[in-house]
């Protein structure tokens, strides 16, 4: 049985590719401003909020058993 290996050029010039670099890193940048973003307000929300996590479904369970 003969196998064949595909491969993958990229035929991008340099300048090219280090534009898409810097646009991928500008993105993740953003992402990751958004997700911290995010991450606090559900910080906030569940300092404001802890009686609600304590009355669920899960606490009569534990409570029954």
């Amino acid at each position: 049985m003969t196998r064949y290996t595909a491969s993958n050029q990229d035929n991008r010039d340099n300048e090219q590719m280090y534009g898409y670099l810097e646009a991928r890193i500008e993105a993740l940048k953003k992402r990751l401003s958004e997700v911290e973003k995010e991450n606090i307000e559900l910080k906030n929300q569940l300092q404001r909020s802890p009686a609600r996590l304590t009355s669920g479904p899960a606490k009569q369970v534990a409570a029954a058993a």
